[in-house]
């Protein structure tokens, strides 16, 4: 059972009365498998606005629903990106070997066993992080899950804003009619 505290101020940022039981329901709901409530409720009070045309049970559960998605996006990206920066520590010396001799894309010529050591998402994400010599020196200083996950995460962004442009073009659309 949710902390009544956090219920109440939750209940107060999306405008539900706790005392209902429909609305308590929803708040126990939506506050269920959240670690950290103080995030969540100040999730929901910079995104309240942007739902429309539904009731205030429907956008806590919609708001709910986009921040526990966003965490276990999160999840996976820090999981991709310390993969990927251990595969790039153990290929370091082969790259740093292949930008000596001049290989103009020293990343995708890494082979293991015949195949490429390294896959076209993974190779998109490092070249997103910059240059081979960038991302070496921040593989050697350690730095580069950190900087492979913040490009991920900006290109996450990127798209969740395209597609609420494009959802705010047909809402204006259907306004209209």
């Amino acid at each position: 059972m949710a902390d009544p505290i956090l219920k109440m101020r939750l209940a107060n940022v999306m405008g539900l009365d706790s005392a209902t039981p429909q609305h308590n329901i929803a708040l126990e709901e939506a506050l269920h498998g959240i670690a950290h409530p103080e995030e969540f409720i100040e999730f929901c009070r910079s995104r309240r606005a942007g739902i429309e045309f539904v009731s205030k049970v429907e956008r806590l559960d919609i708001l709910a629903s986009q921040f526990k998605s966003e965490h276990t996006r999160s999840k996976v990206a820090q999981s991709f990106s310390d993969a990927l920066a251990a595969k790039v520590k153990q290929a370091r010396t082969v790259v740093k070997n292949a930008l000596s001799e001049g290989v103009a894309a020293p990343f995708s010529s890494v082979r293991k066993e015949g195949e490429r050591y390294f896959s076209v998402k993974e190779l998109k994400a490092l070249a997103a992080v910059g240059s081979p010599y960038t991302i070496i020196e921040l593989s050697e200083r350690g730095k580069l899950a950190d900087e492979i996950k913040k490009a991920f995460e900006a290109a996450e962004r990127k798209a969740l804003g395209q597609k609420r442009d494009a959802a705010a073009l047909a809402a204006r659309s259907v306004k209209k009619f």
